[in-house]
Order: C-alpha cells, then structure tokens, then sequence
C-alpha cells in the first residue's frame, strides 16, 4: 500500500519535469508561426522613384541607404539610440491638429543601428519590450533577415512600425512613429521605398 507520503513525494517528482515540458511547448508554439512563415521579401530599388534622393553613409555601423530630401526635417538616423526616446519625443510633441502629411512632426521616420553579438531574437527580447506579443512578419533584403513589428492594430499611445534587420554583428532598424495608427500606414510605402535602397556593407 502507497503512503500518503510516499504519494506527494511522487507528486512532487513529477511536478518539475512536466513543468519544463509545458514551459518548452509555449516557446515552441510562440517560435513556430515566425519559423514557418515565407519571408516578405523587400523589392529591389525603383531608381525612377529614387532619382534624385539624398544618400546617408555610416560607416562605422557599415550601411547606407537613400532618403528623399523632403524627409529632412523628420527624419532621425541615430546610432545605439534608445527607441524609447523617439516615442518620448513624439508624446511630448502631439499636436491638436493631426494630419497624414510626412512633413509633419507627429510623423517620425528613424534608422537605427547597433552593435550585436547574438540573434536578432536575443536583441528584440533584450531591448525592444515594447514589441512583447505582437505580431512579427519574417523579412529578407538582399542576405540580410529581419523582422516586421508593428502595434497600429492595438490600442496605444504611441504607434511604430518596426523593420528590424541583422547583418553579421549589426542591428538595424528603419522604422516609423506616429501618434496615430492612420499615421503609420499612410506613409508605409513610402518606408519601404527607402529600405529597398539599403546597403549593409
């Protein structure tokens, strides 16, 4: 006969393995969606749309890329920033008056780069929390994978659209942010046009 001790103590036993499995099955259920998915691949530059863009080179984080020369007064390119900054910044500057207009200063265009060892995975998990269950669309440009992420579905104070790519030891990021989910999609394209000129050297 099976004491009642002897019962916890199997209990117990058994607890921690099948608290393991369960924690490896949702990891494996989160990864899976993003492993499975083709790859969004990013079109090759439209030199007829590009003619005439101004050309931004960094050399000590290894990439350029082209921009309209309209953007200048919205367009951020910052090195090992802190995305947090921008979306500070873009609270503190909300106007009364929103309009889809690129020119405008509730609309902010970025691109960031940082120094990495490690996955693109590890770099989002450890410095992006604001993208913590949200949806991530898998992305090639050129050899270069990356991943989309965007919260313009959620509610939010502060909306972004994330397209984050790894190259060897660099992270970049070309994103867009905007106090309005309207904001955002009026001006995707337009983000898109300038990634497809990117070059990681």
């Amino acid at each position: 006969m099976v004491s009642k001790k002897d019962s916890l103590l199997a209990q117990k036993k058994y607890k921690k393995p099948l608290a393991i499995i369960f924690i490896l099955l949702g990891v494996v259920l989160f990864i899976q969606p993003i492993i499975n998915q083709k790859p969004l691949i990013i079109p090759k530059e439209n030199t007829q749309k590009t003619t005439g863009w101004k050309v931004y080179e960094n050399s000590e984080y290894h990439f350029s890329f082209k921009y309209p020369e309209g953007l200048l007064s919205n367009f951020h390119v910052q090195t090992s920033s802190s995305t947090q900054q921008t979306q500070n910044t873009i609270e503190t500057i909300k106007k009364s008056t929103v309009t889809a207009n690129s020119n405008s200063y509730n609309v902010i265009f970025e691109a960031d780069g940082w120094k990495f060892k490690g996955k693109l995975s590890e770099f989002i998990n450890n410095n992006l929390s604001e993208t913590k269950g949200l949806q991530k669309q898998r992305l090639l440009l050129v050899k270069a994978n990356g991943l989309r992420i965007t919260n313009i579905d959620k509610k939010a104070d502060v909306y972004f659209y994330y397209n984050i790519f790894q190259n060897g030891d660099f992270i970049y990021n070309f994103a867009i942010f905007a106090d309005g989910p309207d904001l955002i999609r009026a001006n995707t394209q337009l983000l898109e046009e300038i990634i497809s000129t990117a070059k990681f050297n």
